[in-house]
């Protein structure tokens, strides 16, 4: 947590958690060199958004370690969605080999793919990303319900989004609350009759 609020400084949620694994393809490995990142910016200070991937195997070349290609998080380029993609992604790619218990954290501007497994072994991971607060979460954790949102401390109903609500239109009330940064601590007491799911 100290790592990423260094990198983001300022306020951050917990954009989603995942597993991701690289399994043996053969000659139909079909993935994509993408960014995690919504916004494709050129400079350290505009990052908005860090991936921190927990090996839980240990991750080779030949068993579809991530490749990440040097300097990219300076490109600016959506790479995914660049009409040179084919000729940018023959530039130098690094195989981020790790053992076990391992962690690989680098910026959501970056260009990563998962690697073509060719040995089969298990390459097993679970990837968290967090995000400026202000960028829409694509997991609402804020829908966990009364029973989890009481056992989170503070720093976890933050991370979780609950200080900063992405607005949401209540056709029963017709009304949308703003999205704004607010202290936990400070919910209202019907907070959870408020919403609409």
């Amino acid at each position: 947590m100290v790592l990423v609020n260094n990198i983001l400084r300022d306020k951050f949620i917990l954009d989603n958690c995942m597993a991701s694994n690289s399994i043996l393809t053969k000659n139909n490995y079909k993935r994509v060199t993408h960014i995690d990142s919504h916004l494709p910016t050129r400079d350290n200070k505009n990052t908005t958004d860090v991936v921190v991937c927990f090996c839980l195997d240990d991750f080779k070349k030949e068993n579809g370690a991530t490749k990440i290609w040097p300097k990219s998080h300076l490109s600016g380029i959506r790479i995914q969605n660049s009409r040179y993609y084919n000729r940018l992604i023959k530039k130098k790619h690094i195989f981020c080999e790790a053992k076990s218990g391992s962690v690989i954290i680098f910026l959501g501007q970056s260009w990563h793919q998962i690697g073509k497994n060719i040995n089969g072994e298990s390459r097993w991971s679970i990837l968290c990303h967090y995000k400026k607060w202000w960028i829409k979460p694509s997991t609402d954790f804020t829908a966990c319900g009364k029973k989890i949102f009481y056992t989170l401390k503070k720093k976890q109903k933050e991370l979780f989004g609950f200080s900063s609500i992405s607005p949401k239109y209540s056709l029963k009330n017709k009304s949308r609350s703003l999205k704004t940064l607010r202290d936990v601590n400070k919910l209202p007491k019907n907070y959870f009759q408020t919403l609409s799911y």
